[in-house]
């Protein structure tokens, strides 16, 4: 397999594991690397183009600059937005712990018995409401906060795609010349 097989099956296994889109995760990371590497591409342009050229100013050396703000702009909002994603990772797990992983059957003997009683004294409706409800204990995920992977997935890619292109959008106005 060439690099580009091996990376298109990474990202494809990456994406079944964390149960998003694949083509989403492509083309957030397609516009992420573009993001990125905008401000390089931008000053090379900006070298060849405009009133002043790479060798008849200071061109050179303050491209490099900019375009190093708009890479620190960009890892520093990656990173910010990293933290920022584990606090929400902790709180929402934490909110959305189930209090019973078993899933509830008849067939346990504690539900069985609170089944029979309620049977005996209130009837067979109120009996199957209280399994329905005990069902609804170990169910209840996916309500707005939960914790899923999905989720957690989007909410990096989002932070990553919007650093990039903070981060060239702070740096390639500021390679403009005059004279475009």
């Amino acid at each position: 397999m060439n690099p580009f097989q091996t990376m298109n099956a990474r990202m494809n296994t990456a994406a079944a594991s964390t149960g998003v889109d694949p083509r989403l995760l492509k083309g957030v990371a397609a516009a992420s690397i573009a993001g990125m590497y905008a401000p390089a591409i931008g000053g090379a342009i900006d070298l060849g183009v405009g009133d002043t050229k790479a060798f008849d100013s200071g061109e050179i050396p303050l491209n490099y600059l900019i375009a190093m703000l708009g890479a620190g702009t960009t890892v520093g909002g990656t990173l910010l937005s990293e933290e920022i994603n584990k606090g929400l990772d902790s709180r929402f797990k934490q909110a959305t712990a189930p209090k019973s992983t078993k899933a509830p059957s008849a067939h346990d003997a504690e539900i069985k018995a609170k089944m029979k009683e309620i049977l005996r004294t209130e009837g067979p409706d109120a009996a199957q409401a209280y399994f329905a409800s005990q069902k609804n204990k170990t169910q209840d995920v996916g309500r707005e906060g939960s914790y899923t992977r999905a989720g957690a997935t989007k909410r990096r890619m989002a932070g990553a795609l919007l650093s990039s292109i903070l981060g060239a959008g702070v740096s390639l106005p500021l390679m403009v010349d005059e004279n475009y």
